[in-house]
């Protein structure tokens, strides 16, 4: 609870620093008040269930299925806002996978390594 709280308290301050970084605030309607409620609920609720998930399971094991969010989100852009699907997002895709990858490879190396020292 105590990383949800700060991870939070931390997007809340540079959120209102962007926010008013060109000196123009515009303040939520009436109308737009509640969906910033539930997308405030939803985003906390997320940060919750990716702490949860990480205190059950490995990290090399949790992240990547995280990071499954990006062609996901991607598509759902596409097909509900007609976001288009550029090379940028190929390239972060990319950049994901690599560092994936490198993680997955440095863990199984670490986990061969103290299997023999541990089997000689």
């Amino acid at each position: 609870m105590s990383i949800l709280f700060w991870l939070t308290l931390m997007q809340f301050v540079f959120g209102c620093v962007l926010a008013a970084w060109d000196g123009k605030i515009t303040w939520p309607t009436t109308a737009t008040l509640p969906w910033l409620g539930l997308i405030g609920c939803a985003g906390v609720f997320a940060h919750l269930c990716l702490t949860s998930a990480l205190r059950l399971a490995p990290a090399t094991f949790v992240m990547p299925i995280d990071f499954a969010r990006l062609p996901l989100i991607a598509v759902i852009g596409a097909l509900f806002y007609d976001e288009p699907v550029e090379a940028l997002l190929f390239l972060g895709a990319a950049l994901i996978f690599l560092g994936n990858l490198i993680n997955i490879r440095a863990q199984t190396r670490a986990f061969t390594q103290q299997q023999k020292i541990a089997n000689p």
